[in-house]
């Protein structure tokens, strides 16, 4: 998991669970966390400035699928390049 911040350090969390708080070295603006394993749920990073809560975020995954439903515009295809045009 990477963290953009221009803040000193950063705690990142998964589900309420600090994942632990990481410090910017000069110059660099991405904190990395290694060892996140991916769990539905809430992911939210508190960015501190000065050792004061400075900037947070929080990322959330979404619910079940719904299910997706696809319906063709034809049944056949002739293959002269004239069905199905190119995007422009």
């Amino acid at each position: 998991m990477f963290v953009y911040t221009s803040g000193d350090e950063a705690e990142l969390f998964l589900n309420g669970k600090s994942l632990g708080r990481k410090q910017r070295a000069p110059l660099e603006y991405r904190l990395r966390w290694d060892d996140v394993k991916y769990e539905p749920g809430e992911l939210h990073v508190v960015a501190y400035q000065h050792g004061r809560k400075w900037a947070e975020d929080v990322v959330r995954t979404t619910g079940p699928a719904a299910g997706v439903l696809l319906a063709a515009d034809r049944t056949a295809l002739t293959a002269d390049g004239a069905d199905l045009p190119l995007s422009r």
